[in-house]
């Protein structure tokens, strides 16, 4: 019996081990755990822009290890820093100028919190001003100068609206047509303006005894004047003169007398006389051929003679006595 009750207490305990009864305070069942990632954008800098843009933040909230991103849907919003980040965290970003329309875009900031960013227009450019055209001064009327290098000059143009530094362009030809040839026309830009006239030095000697043409305009850069009329003028020549005649002889009575002058066109001489008894009556300078009229009274004493310098040449009168 005894034998019996050793062998059920046996089957007993190795059922017990088999089943795990008894040993349950010794086993552990596996947990898991999860960290939920909450990204949070906070308060955003600034929403709204002026053309000229600027720069905004948006702090970004999240548990350490929760990474993230920030995006922009617009390519006038760029992300500077914080495009990515772990944890909490700023995105900053830049807002472009604007050239255009008013426009908008999004900002979003770990896939879920979205910001709109809108910029305002360019503002319109104003109209631009008016520009009249310049007037020459001189030389002008086919003048002659009297050096190889004149000084133009014209009364400036009038200026209305909006209208910016205003500079000149002077060009000088020997056609009226104003060729687009280097060898003919003369050119300057950028001569800035003066009070009230502005000139200009040409830079180059002129040919001799030419028939020159010029005009001037004005610009702002953006509004241009029409061109000055075209005046001329003429360049000074080599002059020869001749007289005729050289001298005269008259007797006691009174003359009038006309002393002709030969020369090139734009040749200017003068008259003139030291004598007692010729007077010149007409005539005491010209330019180009012309002519000269003396006058001579009654004469009640010996002969006389006496001169006149014509264009530098000397004419000579001899008059009788009675």
């Amino acid at each position: 019996m005894a034998h019996l009750n050793r062998r059920f207490l046996a089957a007993t305990v190795l059922l017990l081990v088999i089943t795990g009864v008894g040993c349950s305070n010794d086993s552990k069942t596996p947990t898991s755990s999860t960290t939920t990632c909450t990204v949070t954008g906070g308060t955003i800098s600034a929403t709204t822009f002026g053309a000229a843009g600027g720069t905004g933040s948006v702090p970004v909230t999240a548990p350490a290890g929760c990474a993230w991103t920030a995006t922009s849907s617009a390519t006038f919003i760029t992300i500077s820093s914080g495009a990515t980040g772990n944890g909490n965290g700023t995105v900053a970003f830049t807002v472009a100028a604007n050239t255009g329309a008013a426009r908008s875009g999004t900002l979003t900031v770990g896939g879920t919190t979205n910001f709109t960013i809108n910029q305002s227009a360019a503002a319109a450019a104003p109209a631009p001003g008016t520009l009249t055209a310049p007037t020459a001064v001189s030389p002008v009327r086919g003048e002659t100068v009297n050096v190889a290098r004149p000084v133009l000059v014209v009364n400036n143009a009038a200026a209305s609206g909006n209208v910016g530094t205003v500079s000149y362009r002077f060009e000088v030809s020997d056609q009226s047509t104003f060729p687009n040839d280097a060898a003919r026309t003369f050119t300057a830009d950028g001569i800035a303006q003066g009070s009230p006239t502005t000139s200009w030095t040409l830079n180059r000697d002129l040919g001799t005894d030419v028939l020159w043409y010029w005009h001037a305009r004005a610009t702002d850069g953006v509004t241009t004047s029409a061109y000055s009329p075209t005046e001329t003028f003429r360049t000074p020549t080599t002059c020869t003169y001749a007289i005729s005649p050289a001298s005269v002889t008259i007797n006691s009575t009174s003359a009038d007398l006309t002393v002709t002058v030969t020369t090139k066109s734009g040749c200017a001489w003068t008259a003139s006389t030291a004598s007692t008894f010729i007077t010149i009556a007409s005539g005491s300078s010209g330019s180009g051929s012309g002519s000269v009229l003396l006058t001579i009274p009654d004469n009640v004493g010996p002969e006389r003679t006496d001169t006149v310098t014509i264009a530098g040449l000397t004419f000579t009168v001899t008059q009788g006595a009675p």
